[in-house]
């Protein structure tokens, strides 16, 4: 029922059932991805702890199922990144959350995290720029948004009063 045991995850990957492991020990990471019904395994180790084979081991399961992800980085106007910015609570989370907008970048910062830039795809879609299985959604009044991560849900209002 948790969707976990003996050191295995079963999830969703790209529409498909997908068993991962990760690991890490002494300045090493790793991933293993299997993907059942494609038979398809796939391993990345990373020797720095500061960089995860998360995204790239993604990159590798779609680029072998033939599910290339182009990720767009379209210009934001100035009116559409003012119009984004300001201040969200993600409930769920107990976190709050900063949205700016400079040098025509949007810019995401949780509480206690870094900030990092998110990569506007059209619509009220982004991705961020370090693994763009993270998207945010924002909603067509700009008072919500909604966090795609880790396979996980998480919508956000915004508190600022805007």
């Amino acid at each position: 029922d948790t969707g976990y045991g003996f050191g295995l995850m079963v999830g969703e990957f790209s529409g498909r059932r997908c068993v991962p492991h990760g690991g890490g020990i002494n300045g090493f990471l790793s991933i293993l991805l299997w993907i059942p019904e494609a038979d398809l395994h796939v391993a990345v180790v990373s020797n720095s702890e500061r960089l995860s084979p998360m995204p790239l081991a993604k990159e590798l399961v779609r680029a072998l199922l033939g599910e290339g992800k182009a990720v767009e980085d379209r210009p934001i106007d100035a009116a559409t990144g003012a119009r984004l910015a300001g201040s969200y609570d993600i409930a769920a989370l107990e976190l709050p959350t900063k949205v700016t907008f400079a040098d025509g970048k949007l810019m995401v910062q949780a509480k206690g995290q870094r900030a990092f830039r998110v990569l506007w795809q059209g619509g009220n879609d982004f991705v961020a720029d370090f693994d763009s299985d993270v998207r945010i959604v924002f909603g067509d009044d700009a008072q919500t948004f909604t966090l795609h991560q880790g396979g996980g849900v998480f919508p956000a209002k915004r508190v600022d009063g805007k």
